[in-house]
């Protein structure tokens, strides 16, 4: 990783009382509050555990904690503390596991430091706050700042952050997320312009330590929308790929494979597997002829999954072969709609897929002025499928770019992102509004995934 340069702050932290229990030197304990993002902390302290034994930082305030596993290298134990409000005291300590033995260091605090300036506003409404989901959403801002952010549950900021040196003052960040290889977060551009008529001409996905000081950028020419990432940290990403169809140059779309090392590999291009008809796609100014834009990738089955927008259809694909494993939506789709729709979305963006069960964010377009979540059961044996439950606001919102679903794994309630709305909605089972979170009004939302623990990876 490329290394920046910049000061962590070192805090003077006195325990507030110590265990009789505690391991050796357990009270020199040294918490650092990052620079670059100062709702983060390092803290280290010295320990007789071997590497691979158990030791993390419990933190937290009010009824609300999280433990933050640690690192153990020569005689250090290291951990991040992230996921705290800014401008909040929490308590903390350190735990160790002595062969199943708990020994705990005494009680420390550490004070976060400010938002910065610029930030829009929140708003949480809290509907059913006994049927909420613990964790947390990582998305960005849309507008003015353009941040990789995490929220809590209570819908405030508690990490953002943005590569300055990329050059990329007309685009925005699409997507956040935990990388599952190492634990940083990683951050996708769009890939499009203001005016939204060509890619731009060099992309970018981030990668960036917890506390902001390790930053390595990669570039992926012609990437744009979505990425999505394997386990061994290798990333997905949706490519352009322009074609000359008699004398017009046409934007197609393809996936692509980039590894840690930068080595790229085509897995599945739309110019192999759809014939070029342009007068069935819902093709707009601007948007290219297929215009992919939500990627996710199942590792157990070997498949990608694909929106295409301008095709209305939802592509699994296999990995090894490119083969189309099915089509869903759209005058190309596999599957006969029961129960009498005659569409199953429009313009479509962000989708989960789990099984026989598929949700899909339904933006609409100008017939339709509102979007919704909706789930359908899939039969990819007797290619049938069926509308099984939807999600629409009131007032109604309508967007018309982003957004996305998401189940949720605890509650079994649906995150409903309505992006360019400015509006993140839990949902049900039942089709009932848990919790909202509302953006200032001028700014908007990235896709969104819910996290329930920031160290799960």
């Amino acid at each position: 990783m490329k290394r920046l340069l910049g000061i962590s702050i070192v805090l003077a932290i006195t325990a507030m009382g110590c265990a009789s229990d505690d391991p050796p030197d357990s009270t020199d304990v040294e918490i650092r509050l990052s620079e670059f993002i100062p709702t983060v902390a390092t803290v280290t302290w010295p320990t007789e555990l071997d590497p691979g034994d158990e030791a993390y930082v419990e933190f937290g305030r009010d009824d609300r904690t999280y433990q933050a596993p640690a690192d153990i290298v020569d005689g250090v134990a290291t951990a991040t503390l992230i996921g705290m409000k800014p401008s909040h005291e929490y308590a903390l300590k350190t735990v160790e596991d002595h062969g199943g033995e708990t020994v705990t260091s005494g009680d420390y605090s550490v004070m976060t430091g400010p938002l910065p300036s610029g930030f829009p506003d929140t708003t949480l409404i809290e509907n059913l706050p006994e049927q909420a989901e613990d964790g947390f959403i990582l998305t960005a801002l849309l507008g003015d700042p353009v941040m990789a952010v995490i929220l809590d549950q209570d819908g405030e900021f508690v990490w953002w952050h943005h590569w300055n040196d990329s050059g990329l003052v007309d685009t925005e960040i699409a997507r956040t997320m935990i990388s599952h290889h190492d634990g940083s977060v990683l951050y996708h551009f769009t890939g499009i312009n203001e005016s939204g008529a060509e890619p731009a001409p060099e992309m970018y996905t981030v990668r960036v330590s917890l506390d902001g000081a390790d930053v390595d950028p990669m570039a992926v020419p012609l990437s744009h929308h979505d990425m999505a990432e394997r386990s061994d940290g290798t990333v997905a990403v949706i490519e352009t790929d322009s074609r000359e169809v008699e004398g017009d140059d046409v934007l197609g779309d393809r996936i692509v494979e980039v590894t840690l090392d930068g080595a790229t590999t085509e897995i599945w291009n739309v110019w192999d597997h759809v014939d070029y008809e342009p007068e069935l796609a819902d093709m707009e100014a601007g948007t290219g002829w297929s215009h992919a834009n939500a990627i996710d990738v199942d590792e157990a089955e070997g498949a990608y999954y694909l929106s295409l927008r301008n095709l209305r259809s939802i592509f699994k694909i296999d990995r090894d072969s490119g083969a189309l494993l099915w089509r869903f939506g759209g005058y190309l789709s596999d599957f006969e709609l029961l129960g009498g729709p005659t569409s199953a979305f429009i313009r479509e963006h962000q989708f989960d897929v789990q099984g026989d069960r598929i949700a899909v964010f339904d933006n609409g377009d100008a017939t339709r002025t509102w979007s919704r979540a909706v789930e359908y059961e899939i039969d990819p044996d007797t290619l049938e499928a069926e509308m099984v439950w939807e999600y629409r606001p009131v007032p109604a919102v309508f967007c018309i770019a982003l957004g996305g679903v998401q189940w949720l794994p605890e509650t079994g309630n649906t995150l409903v992102n309505f992006s360019t709305g400015g509006q993140l909605d839990e949902v049900s089972p039942q089709g009932d509004l848990v919790r909202r979170i509302n953006l200032q009004l001028g700014t908007a939302f990235a896709y969104a995934t819910w996290q329930s623990s920031l160290y799960d990876y």
